[in-house]
């Protein structure tokens, strides 16, 4: 199991996000970075990693969510009752009223779910949260560190829209709904850069690493 490098410890614990009492790394960026490819890379190496976005399926899955959200529009909902996400997300970021209906829903939820992830982990040294939206809903604080994982704009939208099958106006929408991953990089303690290859993308997960675990 890897261990926080001390001059890393930086919070009390009255002071972390849900009180926690081990040091809290945070990790973001914006959609289609590489996030999800970092938080592989630590998990592989022992980490105990929990992610925002797996949080959010979970309370998706729940009969309130769907009733919820057939509330806002019956069109999302399918006829086996379930959330189709695809409906879902244009409707979320065409319109803020919904979308802010939407945020305060699930937001008010992530704190049980994370704390009910966190019991999952045995007497863990640090827990790296998965979090997008970090520097949006300004958690930095809350963080004994952030590191971003970055990539060029441009570099976003080829891949969201190959990864999700979307149309690039829709991609667009996306992440200009989020901090520019410009501004993030410089908000974060560290930033992983994912503008090139996968080789060299593992290597300065490697390099990162190295820093701050000993």
């Amino acid at each position: 199991m890897k261990r926080l490098k001390r001059e890393f410890h930086k919070l009390k614990q009255q002071d972390r996000l849900f009180e926690l009492s081990v040091p809290l790394i945070g990790l973001t960026g914006s959609i289609a970075t590489g996030k999800s490819a970092a938080s592989t890379f630590f998990n592989v190496r022992g980490c105990s990693i929990v992610c925002a976005d797996t949080l959010v399926k979970t309370i998706y899955s729940k009969p309130s969510s769907v009733s919820f959200i057939k509330t806002l529009s019956p069109n999302a909902i399918t006829e086996d009752n379930k959330i189709d996400f695809k409906i879902l997300r244009k409707l979320f970021f065409s319109s803020a009223e919904i979308k802010s209906k939407i945020e305060s829903f699930i937001y008010a939820q992530i704190p049980q779910a994370f704390l009910e992830e966190h019991k999952k982990f045995s007497s863990p040294e640090f827990i790296i949260y998965d979090v997008p939206l970090l520097f949006e809903k300004k958690m930095e604080p809350k963080f004994d560190l952030t590191v971003c994982i970055y990539t060029t704009k441009a570099l976003q939208i080829e891949r969201l829209v190959e990864r999700d099958q979307i149309e690039e106006s829709l991609a667009e929408k996306i992440i200009q709904s989020q901090i520019d991953i410009e501004k993030k990089k410089k908000l974060a303690d560290f930033f992983i850069d994912n503008s090139k290859s996968k080789e060299i993308f593992q290597e300065n997960l490697e390099t990162f690493s190295n820093k701050i675990f000993e």
